[in-house]
């Protein structure tokens, strides 16, 4: 018989913002549906600089007048960290 002692560990979720954590990333997309009900779904790419990603929206609206609709997406690295036990 094998026996094992376990003991119960807390863990915190946290942003992962240590230097090799990759970068967050921003996209935003159009969600404006058409008359058929369609989304748009143009995107503006993913950028490590929100406001690059946040101009595309009012240069889309520029070219697609009536495109006031958007989603954000963003990607950001998480890690789960134990909290101390003592």
């Amino acid at each position: 018989m094998i026996r094992a002692r376990y003991r119960h560990v807390r863990w915190t979720s946290t942003p992962n913002v240590t230097a090799h954590a990759p970068p967050t990333l921003h996209l935003f997309r159009c969600t404006t549906k058409d008359r058929s009900g369609n989304p748009c779904g143009a995107e503006s790419g993913e950028s490590e600089e929100f406001d690059t990603a946040q101009v595309w929206k009012f240069r889309h609206l520029r070219d697609h007048q009536g495109h006031t609709e958007y989603e954000q997406v963003v990607r950001r690295a998480w890690h789960l960290v134990p909290e101390d036990s003592r």
